[in-house]
Order: C-alpha cells, then sequence, then structure tokens
C-alpha cells in the first residue's frame, strides 16, 4: 500500500504520463469508476495499479472493493491528485489501471473458420459515445466479434468503456482492421456471413424486409457521411430503416446499430422457436 501525496512523486509522473495514452493499443487501460473497476475484478483480476481517493476511505463501497485487491496495488492519492489522473469532470473515488496484454483487444484477424456468430464492423465511426454504445448493444444482442476500422474511436478508450458499461469483456475485438480486405475475404469464402451495410440510398432494402435468421456481419459507418462507399460496395444488400424523415434526415448510429442488431435477434429466435 502506497500514498501520494505530491505530483513531484515519480510513480504520479508515471501514471500522468500513462493516462494520455490510455486504451490506445499497446497501452494500458484506464477503468474510471466503481463499476467498471469491479467489472475488471470479476472478469481479469487484480488490476495494475488500484487509484484510491484518501477522502474515500471508511466508504462502504470502498472498504469492499479494498478486501479485493491486493495492498500492494493499492496506491492512495487526495481527491485533488485522483482528478488529474481522470479523464471525468469530477474525479472518481477509483480507477483502476488494466494491463492491456489482459484484454480481448486483438490486432490479428483470425481465420473465418475461427469464428462464430454474427459480427459488428465499425468503419470510421468518430465518437466515442457511439463506439461504446454500440459495443454495449453488440453484447446485449449475442454478437461477440466486433472489427472495428483504423480511424474508429479506440474500443478500450476511458470515454469509450463508460459508454460500454464494460461490454468490452463480453467481446472480442480486433482494431485497426482494414475492413474493405477482411470483407473481400469473407465474400470469397463458401460458408460466410450475409454482409450488410446501413445507407440512405435509393437502392437500399428495407431493414423489415430482409431475412436475418443467418449469420450476419453488419457494417455502421461514420457519423455524417456513412459507410465508406468501397465498403458498401462490397455488401450483400444496403440496408435501411423506416422513419419519419420530415422530422430528422437519418438516425443516430448507434441507435441505428441498436434496430438492427435487436431485429435480428428477434428474428433469429423466432426461427429457432419453431
Amino acid at each position: 500500500m502506497k500514498t501520494i501525496t505530491s505530483r513531484s512523486n515519480p510513480l504520479y509522473k508515471q501514471l500522468h504520463a500513462q493516462m494520455k495514452d490510455a486504451g490506445r493499443p499497446g497501452h494500458d487501460i484506464w477503468l474510471e469508476g466503481m463499476h467498471l473497476c469491479q467489472a475488471w475484478l470479476m472478469h481479469k483480476g487484480q488490476p495494475q495499479f488500484a487509484l484510491l481517493a484518501l477522502e474515500a476511505r471508511g466508504l462502504a463501497e470502498i472498504e469492499s472493493l479494498i478486501t479485493e485487491i491486493d495492498p500492494d496495488k493499492q496506491i492512495w492519492l487526495p481527491h485533488k491528485l485522483i482528478g488529474s489522473l481522470s479523464t471525468l469532470v469530477t474525479a472518481p473515488s477509483v480507477i483502476f489501471v488494466g494491463d492491456h496484454r489482459q484484454t480481448q483487444n486483438r490486432l490479428t484477424v483470425p481465420d473465418r473458420s475461427g469464428l462464430t456468430g454474427s459480427h459488428l464492423l465499425m468503419d470510421d465511426i468518430q465518437d466515442p459515445g457511439n463506439v461504446g454504445t454500440l459495443l454495449r448493444t453488440a453484447a446485449a444482442a449475442g454478437i461477440r466479434s466486433v472489427f472495428s476500422g483504423p480511424a474508429t474511436a479506440g474500443c478500450w478508450s476511458p470515454k469509450v468503456l463508460r459508454a460500454g458499461q464494460g461490454a468490452q469483456f463480453a467481446l472480442d475485438i480486433y482494431e485497426s482492421v482494414n475492413l474493405r480486405q477482411l470483407i473481400t475475404e469473407w465474400s470469397s469464402q463458401t460458408k460466410r456471413p450475409q454482409i450488410l451495410a446501413t445507407a440512405l440510398d435509393a437502392t437500399a432494402t428495407s431493414l423489415f424486409d430482409l431475412k436475418l435468421d443467418r449469420e450476419v456481419a453488419w457494417i455502421f459507418g461514420h457519423e455524417g457521411r456513412g459507410v465508406d462507399p468501397a465498403l458498401l460496395a462490397l455488401a450483400d444488400h444496403k440496408v435501411f430503416i423506416a422513419h419519419d424523415t420530415d422530422a430528422v434526415e437519418s438516425l443516430n448510429v448507434a441507435s441505428a446499430g441498436a434496430v438492427c442488431l435487436f431485429e435480428q435477434r428477434r428474428q433469429w429466435l423466432a426461427s429457432n422457436q419453431r
């Protein structure tokens, strides 16, 4: 157990430098707040460090948490120092620093034969909130494999972790993936998923006219531009969700993802209950 009270402390300086790259491929994971820290303990075990606010000592939830953390991994700091190590406006009482090697963050995409079920592909989605919400929705809808293009917000960044609320631990996540190459390889295989991409396009098919009781690779794209035309060209179907276009031009990408993924889940459950 250590206590840090000064910004000049070497360990504090090390942690502050680590925070700037938190969640990037090859860098450690920053989990802020009780829920994410508990999720890490449940799925991954001990953190590298548990940063704890001195002012929170004695609080029931903190006292319960520290019984699960090795004392040599506990670092106690005043709230003002915790705040400077946090991406939140209001400093949390606890932050875990997780070893990136313990996450499911993968950079090498496996052969299709090593994958099962449906997949989520994220093309150039910029907003961390949208990425985290899509990950949470995918996990809830029963999808386990996620492929994220190079320009998409990092799936293990602090903001995406908060939006995902621990969904990352239920997923196999592949980042910095060349989605065009991936889909091209899948398209040439006999046993492959149906490739579907959302698009506001006159040639698109209504979501509710599609048969979705088989494996699907869903492609969702940039908040403004949508899915890259090169990826759209590789899709089996371009898909739209009928909505009141007089009210809004399009749905938020995370909202569209929720509608699509749960329509697929509805159809899959219905077909397997016969």
